[in-house]
């Protein structure tokens, strides 16, 4: 090869690197998120029965080379595996990531990564399916070749978020990971347009957003797409589908399902001792939602609690034990400023579910305007 045609090779991988940071995809983690899925179906493979996968979690360091993001190595990563067998078929759940990030006093109510970044170069993991009992390891291979490209992109996805919390040396706000937590762990209200709306908080979240385009440009990649398969692939895409669902939501259509759900609605109230005797259907979604909006509140309230007084925490711990204050004055006052952002709509579930109308349009257009510049990763 000419000396030319090296140094155009170089300038082209170098332009490559720089426009994939550019547009939120860090360099080479497509490629991990692809080594990562060969890693545990060759691990699947190799096990004797599901059983082995849940008490045997994989190691993978890519034949002890590690895996590089960007500037970030990671020597290994470590991937559990939860199967939940109360379903009726086999399904992919998810994933999810540890994170570092902990609560610091006089922080202004932040989480922050270690100060040590080393610690970053060790990743914990977890993979979920759902499955009957009676499922067998053949069926989970071939069920994981079968959807490779979701599981592709979900690697990308869990290994954005720790390269987040890697690179974001200022942390992020204790408020918006309560508020994150909240949506995660709300319980499921039997009710779909509820669960749905408390599904897109979660999804359009700052810390979900960031990950998007890496879990499509990880997809996109593993099938080898080009550039005039860009808008056929995209407009089918899950992540598109859900961001132009919440692009399009409407606190008036959200009512209008409501009506759909009634009978669970009054049971509701009745539940919490509501009187419903005389009330209209829009009177009834009315109390609903007044209780709905004092819940999630709440919940997002003791989650932001649950983390300042974060068990892993060690100097909380030692200060619980010697019967010492878990939190200053200036934490105290950062924590009573967010319960009032918190609770700054009070009991006016209108201008609430008002206010969340505007933001997911917001939040929903700029995503998917975000996503539809991983067109520029595809080659010609």
């Amino acid at each position: 090869m000419k000396v030319n045609e090296l140094k155009q090779l170089i300038k082209e991988e170098i332009d490559n690197v720089f426009l994939s940071e550019k547009l939120g995809v860090p360099s080479n983690i497509t490629r991990v998120g692809s080594q990562l899925f060969d890693e545990y179906l060759a691990y699947v493979k190799g096990a004797n029965r599901p059983l082995d996968l849940k008490t045997q979690p994989l190691n993978a360091n890519d034949s002890d080379n590690g895996f590089d993001i960007a500037d970030l190595h990671i020597d290994n990563i470590s991937i559990e595996t939860n199967i939940d067998d109360r379903y009726n078929e086999l399904v992919f759940a998810g994933m999810g990531v540890a994170s570092l990030q902990r609560f610091k006093s006089n922080s202004n109510l932040r989480l922050l990564p270690p100060q040590d970044l080393d610690q970053f170069k060790n990743m914990e993991m977890a993979v979920r399916l759902g499955a009957p009992s009676s499922v067998e390891i053949d069926d989970i291979y071939n069920f994981l070749i079968a959807n490779k490209p979701e599981i592709v992109g979900s690697f990308a996805h869990e290994l954005k978020h720790w390269y987040d919390g890697y690179k974001n040396v200022g942390g992020i706000k204790a408020g918006d990971r309560a508020k994150y937590a909240a949506a995660i762990n709300f319980p499921d209200r039997s009710i779909g347009p509820v669960n749905d709306f408390i599904y897109m908080l979660y999804y359009i979240s700052g810390i979900e957003s960031l990950v998007r385009a890496s879990e499509l440009a990880a997809e996109m990649e593993d099938q080898g797409l080009t550039k005039k398969d860009f808008y056929d692939y995209l407009i089918q895409n899950k992540v598109f589908k859900e961001l132009k669902k919440i692009k399009e939501w409407s606190y008036e259509k959200f009512r209008e399902d409501l009506k759909q759900h009634i009978s669970t609605i009054t049971s509701i109230l009745k539940q919490t001792n509501t009187s419903t005797k005389g009330l209209s259907e829009d009177q009834l979604i009315d109390r609903f939602l007044e209780i709905l909006l004092y819940s999630f509140t709440r919940s997002q309230i003791d989650e932001l609690i649950n983390i300042i007084q974060d068990p892993l925490n060690i100097a909380h711990m030692f200060s619980a034990l010697f019967g010492q204050p878990t939190t200053t004055e200036e934490d105290k006052e950062a924590f009573e400023k967010q319960v009032k952002l918190m609770t700054r709509f009070g009991v006016d579930y209108g201008k609430y579910f008002k206010y969340n109308e505007k933001l997911f349009h917001m939040l929903g257009d700029n995503v998917i305007k975000k996503i539809s510049k991983t067109y520029d990763l595809l080659p010609d």
